[in-house]
């Protein structure tokens, strides 16, 4: 949940595939839950820097998996 009240972009994908990556422009008092093993960017700020809340989940076992794609992609609004 952005706390500075600005836009900023969320990029999910089904899987961590650089082609079936989508963009989302988020209004600046929209939170977003990304449902379980939902491949998703870090959160990206438009602008000026901006400070987020988020909520992670407790418990046993990994919470986090890291992709690097080997080619960088461009985002177009």
């Amino acid at each position: 949940m952005p706390l500075g009240g600005r836009p900023w972009l969320a990029v999910v994908a089904e899987t961590p595939d650089p082609t079936a990556c989508r963009a989302f422009l988020c209004a600046g008092h929209q939170g977003l839950q990304y449902a379980a093993n939902v491949w998703h960017h870090p959160l990206l700020v438009i602008g000026a820097e901006q400070d987020f809340l988020v909520v992670d989940r407790d418990g046993p076992g990994p919470n986090l998996e890291e992709v690097f794609f080997t080619t960088p992609r461009q985002i177009t609004i």
